[in-house]
C-alpha cells in the first residue's frame, strides 16, 4: 500500500471541481428563478393606458371609489357557527363587490344566496341563510349598490358547497355567495 504524501489534499481534484460545479449551478439556478420571477412581475402589471375605467356617476356606489375593471368578482363571505354577523374579512370583500359592481357601469342585477351548514333544523337554517343574505345585501346598499338591483334568497342547508360532515366543511358552508345575472327575477 503507497503512503500518502503530506503535502496532498485529501480531496480527490476530481470531487472538488464537481463540487464547485454545483455550487456554481445551483447559484446559476437561483439567479435564474429571480430573474424570472422579476420578469413575470414586471410582465404582470397594468399600465394606466392599459386599465380599463369607467366611472359611473358621482353620486352612485355612495363614495366607493371605481377601480380598474377586473374579472375577479370575489363572490363567497363566511360567518361564525350561527352568526349572520358579517366578519371583517367579508367586509373587505364585500368592499371589492361594490367595486366592481360600481366600474362595470351596466348596473347589474345581483343575487345573494344564503347558506348554512347541516346542523340545525332545516326552517332554521333556511331562517338563518335569509339572514345572512339579507347583511350581505344591506351591507352591499350602504356602499351605494342600487336596492332595486339587489335580490336575496336562502338555501339553509339544502346546498352544501362542500358534503363532509366536519367542521372544516361546516365553515366553508356556512356563507354567503353573491351572484351577477343579467335579469334577475
Amino acid at each position: 500500500m503507497a503512503a500518502k504524501s503530506p503535502g496532498r489534499l485529501a480531496v480527490h481534484p476530481r470531487r472538488l471541481g464537481a463540487q464547485e460545479h454545483l455550487a456554481r449551478v445551483s447559484a446559476m439556478i437561483r439567479l435564474g428563478s429571480l430573474a424570472l420571477l422579476v420578469l413575470c412581475i414586471g410582465g404582470c402589471t397594468v399600465s394606466p393606458e392599459q386599465q380599463v375605467s369607467r366611472k359611473p356617476p358621482s353620486s352612485a356606489y355612495g363614495g366607493v371609489r371605481p377601480m380598474p375593471c377586473y374579472s375577479y368578482f370575489p363572490s363567497s363571505v363566511y360567518f361564525a357557527v350561527d352568526s349572520s354577523t358579517l366578519t371583517r374579512s367579508a367586509q373587505n370583500a364585500l368592499r371589492e363587490q361594490a367595486g366592481v359592481i360600481a366600474c362595470r357601469g351596466d348596473r347589474p342585477d345581483i343575487v345573494i344566496e344564503g347558506h348554512a351548514d347541516e346542523r340545525g333544523t332545516r326552517e332554521y337554517n333556511l331562517a338563518l341563510g335569509l339572514r345572512r343574505a339579507a347583511a350581505v345585501r344591506d351591507y352591499l346598499i350602504a356602499l351605494g349598490v342600487a336596492p332595486d338591483h339587489v335580490r336575496i334568497v336562502s338555501y339553509g342547508k339544502e346546498r352544501p358547497a362542500v358534503s363532509h360532515s366536519d367542521e372544516e366543511a361546516w365553515s366553508q358552508n356556512r356563507r354567503a355567495v353573491s351572484l351577477l345575472v343579467k335579469n334577475a327575477p
